[in-house]
């Protein structure tokens, strides 16, 4: 009878202790880049940002994924394991000359080469991170982030 109590208890305990680490609490992040000017060659660098004062900096994306660009006019990737509690936006840049950085030209002021954020909140400056933060419901989130050229 002893066993059995002890048995019962543990299993009340172990039920407790599960209800108060809820499953799902990190979320995986499928991104889909469309209209990618395949002609143009080079690599796309899409980057996963935390947080405002990292937003857009060199290195202060936590992961990223650099892919040659092939001839196709989209490309999927992953990020996993993203915590709910966090707030992440997407960077995205068509590396024309495969240089690691984003190229500007003067006349008319600008990126030189294809650009994206997730949310699509392009503007005329470089885009701010709240409008870009997104919105992970489930797992997986889906979204679509369109270049811009």
């Amino acid at each position: 009878m002893k066993q059995y109590l002890i048995l019962a208890l543990s299993l009340i305990f172990m039920q407790t202790i599960m209800a108060n680490d809820p499953p799902g609490d990190t979320v995986d992040l499928v991104v889909t880049v469309s209209e990618i000017k395949s002609e143009q060659g080079g690599q796309l660098i899409i980057a996963l940002f935390q947080g405002s004062d990292t937003w857009l900096t060199p290195d202060g994306d936590v992961a990223s994924f650099v892919t040659p660009v092939t001839d196709q006019s989209e490309v999927q990737t992953t990020f996993h394991g993203l915590p709910l509690d966090q707030e992440f936006a997407i960077s995205v840049v068509h590396d024309k000359n495969s240089n690691n950085k984003m190229d500007f030209r003067w006349l008319p002021p600008g990126p030189a080469e294809g650009i994206g954020v997730s949310n699509n909140t392009m503007r005329m400056g470089p885009p701010e991170f709240q409008p870009a933060v997104i919105n992970m419901q489930g797992s997986p989130t889906f979204i679509t982030i369109p270049l811009q050229y």
